[in-house]
């Protein structure tokens, strides 16, 4: 436990469900009751190529720190401060027995020592160095243990007595970076598998392999402009944080109990395409959350309607968002859309899309081949970056733009439709047909006689001459298709399944001799 509840104390808490995120609080938590937020708030990115923590603001999740270096077992890494900016060495001593960082701070050497065994949790001492005088002991660090969780106490009385020292924050928050590699480098020391480890990149990404086109290196954490309603996600951006500031960015800055900033408009950019996807997967959340919101923290829009959701549009990007600024005089070159201003009057500024994302026309449709076609290498498929806005009104510029792409999808679907009913509609080869019938194979065969010198008709029947001899010659039909006791009548009937001419067997012979020899067949 700290030694004086006096003095300044951060405890260490790991989030649950994200293990790159740790809140430093000055007080430990209670269940059930409404807690303050963090002091500050350690991300260290995931799956990066090099080792980066950054320390953020608990409230505003504003970027105060960071340190990095290839991997986080290197012998030197960066500590860099923002605003002032100010780089500080962190470097290991060697050819000691306990493993000991040092680090200067205002003309002052800073000497971090491990305690305890190699096998425990490490535990470390903040000291400054006054040779000849005895070190000066002004921070602490001890690890989690069963009554209290892992804490950092800064004894502010013994940093009083160096002179030299004005600047505290800013030492304050370079110790808290400083332990926090030290911690970052014994976990990695532990967990050497990508697979167990959640902060290693995967094999064959590291930095010293990957190039400026790698997606890897496309993720990388870079410093373009943002307006006050814009949100850029890199490696080191809790997705849950990003959803969090986006809806106090869009909420009602009249609600007293959780005050927004009454925007109407929210850009979430990214780089990369891993980031890219993450970015997508944060507007979806910030929309479910604003249809959720009460209807007094959604606001009201400059026609003094209620927002009932948000309307998302996409817009993927060409070129990369890390371009060099343009010097004084020179127009800039960035592929960026301009971010439109808040709304200072009833008229809502237009947003100017650039010409990397004018929809284009429909190019023709090639004809099919029988040769695979090639696939795209997978610097085709990478996308630069994303730009995902988030508006409670209807965009004019993104409107148009989607009615177009989805007239050109219906023209493209309609000439696909009418294509396949082209194919469908194309003469087939006829089947062969079948026997009997107009068009069945007894059409084709003369006809044979029958007894009594009557010709069969095409199916099988005899059809009946005309005069007063129908109603004999349909009565002699009858008969002889009814009679069971003729033998040729039911022998040219089997034949003529058969296809078979009756003349080529004796019978039948018989029986067309004896047709021939009628008189009534003449």
């Amino acid at each position: 436990m700290a030694l004086d509840a006096a003095l300044f104390t951060l405890h260490f808490l790991p989030r649950q469900s994200s293990p790159s995120i740790i809140d430093l609080c000055s007080s430990i938590p209670t269940t059930g009751a409404h807690n303050p937020p963090p002091t500050y708030t350690l991300s260290r990115a995931i799956r990066s190529p090099q080792y980066s923590t950054a320390l953020l603001d608990g409230l505003s999740l504003t970027e105060l720190a960071s340190v990095g270096a290839l991997l986080a077992s290197d012998k030197r890494k960066v500590v860099k401060l923002i605003n002032p900016d100010h780089d500080v060495d962190l470097a290991r001593k060697s050819n000691v027995l306990k493993p000991q960082w040092t680090l200067q701070w205002q003309d002052e050497t800073f000497l971090l020592t491990r305690e305890g065994f190699p096998s425990s949790p490490p535990g470390y001492d903040v000291e400054i160095v006054r040779k000849p005088d005895p070190p000066i002991k002004v921070a602490m660090y001890r690890p989690e243990s069963k009554r209290s969780p892992a804490f950092l106490q800064i004894f502010d009385y013994n940093i009083d007595r160096c002179e030299k020292i004005t600047d505290k924050r800013g030492l304050e928050q370079t110790l808290v970076l400083a332990i926090a590699s030290c911690l970052d480098a014994e976990y990695d020391e532990r967990h050497k598998g990508p697979t167990e480890n959640i902060f290693l990149a995967p094999p064959g990404t590291q930095s010293g392999n990957s190039s400026s086109n790698s997606p890897d290196a496309q993720a990388a954490p870079v410093a373009i402009p943002l307006e006050p309603n814009e949100i850029f996600l890199t490696p080191l951006s809790e997705p849950a944080h990003a959803v969090e500031h986006c809806l106090g960015l869009l909420k009602s800055g009249s609600d007293v109990a959780d005050r927004g900033m009454g925007l109407d408009l929210v850009i979430v950019r990214a780089q990369g395409e891993e980031m890219a996807r993450r970015a997508l997967t944060v507007a979806e959340r910030v929309k479910v959350g604003f249809y959720r919101l009460p209807v007094a923290a959604k606001g009201r829009l400059l026609d003094g309607t209620v927002p009932n959701e948000l309307y998302l549009y996409v817009r993927p990007l060409e070129a990369p968002l890390s371009q060099p600024a343009p010097s004084a005089g020179q127009p800039s070159s960035s592929a960026i859309p301009a971010a439109p201003s808040p709304p200072t009057s009833s008229v809502r500024p237009r947003i100017k899309l650039g010409q990397a994302a004018e929809p284009t026309p429909p190019a023709a449709r090639p004809a099919p081949s029988s040769s695979p076609s090639p696939t795209p290498s997978p610097a085709t498929q990478q996308l630069a970056g994303i730009s995902v806005y988030l508006s409670k009104s209807k965009l004019e510029e993104f409107e148009a733009e989607q009615a177009l792409k989805a007239r050109q999808r219906e023209e493209r679907q309609g000439r696909e439709l009418a294509h396949r009913l082209s194919q469908q509609q194309q003469p087939q080869s006829q089947p062969h047909p079948q026997h009997g019938g107009a068009h069945g194979p007894d059409w084709l065969r003369p006809p044979v006689r029958h007894d009594g010198g009557r010709s069969p008709s095409p199916g099988g029947r005899t059809p009946s001459p005309a005069g007063s001899s129908g109603a004999g010659t349909d009565q002699s039909v009858a008969g002889e298709s009814a009679g069971t006791n003729s033998d040729s009548s039911r022998l040219h009937r089997f034949l003529n399944k058969l296809h078979v001419s009756p003349s080529s067997t004796p019978a039948g012979a018989q029986a067309s001799n004896n047709g021939r020899a009628s008189p009534a067949g003449r």
